[in-house]
């Protein structure tokens, strides 16, 4: 009931409780699997991990091991032990089922790719995450911003920045108050002026300036005040 109420701690406490009472012989490998998402939602990974992985050596086929081996993956970025979370990510994708599950396992993969700076790899994961998103019956938009952006950041990356505009802006339009995100706007921005995109980056660095937050309007000044003198000096040139 506590993990059903997301009441991680008090969670974590009564299923340790009940881990101690049972002999390892007789004890019910799903009580490992739930001790260990309960540790991780309570912020304790390190402790969360072995419980996990306890989980799957005993029982790789069980009905929550695609859930075990995605959540061994966040764990193991966390570390930054990329080869690792990418196979656990991997894993978990093998016996995925639902879009939403499938995009946010593929998603971990990207992250993976990146840290093994793996770029391209990162981009088609992310854009495979999306296409899932995009074909679900029920629209996640909250994970769909975050697809979108880490797919523009990915993009970037490989200095694809016309690609990365594009996912950049997509991203905003899946969050109902895009003002409250000056850095994406300031990203994209920039993401534009790499492209050439003058008129675009003005646009957006603009909406920046007019966003009401102090750092952010300031940096948003500076980039416009630099366009305003690129543009001159190409005209002069």
């Amino acid at each position: 009931a506590y993990l059903q109420a997301r009441l991680y701690r008090q969670a974590a406490g009564a299923l340790k409780s009940a881990h101690d009472l049972y002999l390892s012989s007789r004890r019910p490998s799903e009580l490992a699997f739930e001790l260990g998402a309960a540790l991780q939602g309570a912020g304790d990974p390190a402790r969360a991990l072995p419980f996990l992985e306890a989980f799957l050596e005993k029982t790789p086929d069980a009905p929550h091991a695609a859930e075990a081996s995605y959540r061994c993956g966040q764990i193991l970025i966390g570390d930054k032990v990329y080869d690792k979370a990418l196979a656990r990510f991997q894993t978990a994708l093998a016996s995925a089922g639902r879009p939403h599950d499938r995009a946010l396992t593929l998603m971990g993969m990207a992250e993976a790719y990146r840290g093994l700076n793996r770029p391209q790899a990162a981009v088609d994961s992310l854009v495979e995450a999306v296409n899932h998103l995009a074909g679900a019956s029920d629209k996640a938009y909250e994970t769909l911003f975050t697809a979108h952006r880490r797919l523009g950041e990915a993009y970037r990356a490989l200095g694809a920045f016309d690609k990365a505009a594009d996912a950049l802006a997509m991203a905003l339009k899946f969050t109902e108050q895009p003002e409250k995100y000056p850095d994406l706007h300031f990203l994209l921005g920039e993401t534009y002026q790499k492209g050439a995109a003058a008129e675009q980056a003005r646009l957006a660095f603009g909406a920046v300036a007019a966003c009401g937050d102090p750092f952010w309007a300031r940096l948003a000044e500076e980039a416009l005040q630099r366009l305003a003198i690129e543009g001159r000096l190409a005209r002069q040139a």
